[in-house]
């Protein structure tokens, strides 16, 4: 669709595909959530 395509498994010949831009968006998400907002709203959890 937009670029390069990873094959994630198939299932009854249907390709379950997923973009890799995709991918990078989900890491960088999920490394600001980590880094900005638990840290602010879960002060009482440990960093590591």
């Amino acid at each position: 669709m937009f670029g390069r395509q990873i094959t994630l498994f198939k299932l009854f010949d249907f390709k379950v595909r997923i973009d890799v831009n995709w991918i990078i968006i989900a890491v960088l998400i999920t490394w600001s959530l980590a880094k900005g907002v638990f840290p602010h709203y879960y002060k009482y959890l440990p960093t590591e």
